[in-house]
């Protein structure tokens, strides 16, 4: 069994895993090519919510993270790191997510879930925190109708880190992800 094949036959486990709790809304599409989630300008900002600065640590997409849905991973532990790792698929993005200081600083990663082809993007535009759930705002987008594209399914993702000192993150916490839709994309309860 090469590395490859043993990733995709244990990636679901290690999923399964780490998004335990986590809940996504179920396709709707009677298409057997996947699309993106709907995408659009994000909701008015509730200024009741605090804003939370983050910073870019990853983004592109890759053909091999086997997401079926949207998804929300937070990672609080260097254990976890290691776990996210299969899903990205470089090398260069492997050494940053394994120097990211996890005593100080969440790893979040948003994917879009699968999409048709190439030159789709996810972008976490926003991290708020309100009545002490976390809420991540993203926008998926389409490639433009001119360029040029792979005709491959693959899973775009976005990963940031947010210092730990700007949230109020207590066991059980809700992670949200949403898009213009009021629906979440998908959540997650860490720690």
């Amino acid at each position: 069994m090469t590395l490859k094949s043993a990733a995709h036959c244990f990636l679901p486990i290690v999923l399964a895993s780490i998004m335990l709790g986590c809940q996504a809304p179920e396709a709707t599409s009677s298409s057997s090519t996947p699309s993106a989630p709907t995408s659009g300008a994000l909701p008015a900002v509730d200024t009741s919510r605090s804003t939370i600065p983050f910073t870019t640590l990853a983004q592109g997409d890759t053909p091999i993270a086997g997401l079926e849905q949207p998804a929300l991973l937070v990672i609080g532990e260097a254990t976890e790191v290691d776990q996210l790792l299969p899903m990205v698929d470089n090398p260069a993005i492997a050494e940053q997510l394994k120097a990211v200081d996890v005593a100080t600083t969440y790893v979040v990663a948003a994917f879009s879930g699968p999409v048709g082809s190439g030159g789709y993007s996810i972008a976490i535009q926003t991290v708020g925190q309100a009545s002490g759930a976390v809420d991540i705002g993203v926008q998926v987008t389409p490639p433009p109708a001119d360029r040029a594209v792979t005709d491959v399914i693959s899973y775009p993702y976005h990963i940031v880190t947010v210092a730990r000192q700007n949230l109020v993150v207590s066991p059980g916490t809700t992670w949200s992800m949403h898009g213009a839709e009021s629906t979440p994309m998908a959540q997650v309860q860490y720690p």
